[in-house]
């Protein structure tokens, strides 16, 4: 890997990063399916936060934005109408994310790096909004 490679997947890494997640669990035994659907999302969500491009590469990256997205659509099946306008904006977001992750697997740059990177911050920022709703509920 020449050099300026290497320090464009640590550009890229390091825009990654700020992808902070808080984890929580929802609450007891009775809770409604929902919050399990929700716990699966969370857990998709971890996964991605934790690929690395390094040792992962942008395949792996494609791979768990395509799980957080199924277990989306499965938790807004469950949600029922609930939370509308925050799965609408991480519904935006994700595929935002797709589209810019697809553009790095074709032609992998520091542009499109970046713009994946700034899109899975954007997917972020929308995730969290969601989360704070739901634990209201969870």
């Amino acid at each position: 890997m020449s050099r300026s490679t290497g320090r464009t997947w640590k550009v890229a890494a390091a825009t990654l990063v700020p992808l902070t997640f808080v984890l929580t669990a929802c609450g007891d035994s009775n809770r409604p399916q929902v919050c399990d659907d929700f716990d699966s999302l969370h857990k998709s969500v971890a996964d991605l936060r934790s690929t690395s491009l390094n040792s992962d590469g942008v395949n792996a990256l494609q791979t768990n934005v395509s799980k957080v997205k199924s277990d989306l659509q499965t938790f807004a099946q469950s949600a029922k109408g609930q939370f509308s306008t925050q799965l609408n904006a991480l519904n935006l977001a994700i595929s935002q994310a797709t589209t810019a992750i697809s553009g790095a697997v074709g032609k992998t740059s520091p542009q499109s790096l970046a713009a994946a990177g700034s899109a899975l911050r954007g997917a972020g920022t929308a995730f969290q909004s969601l989360e704070d709703a739901v634990n209201d509920t969870c």
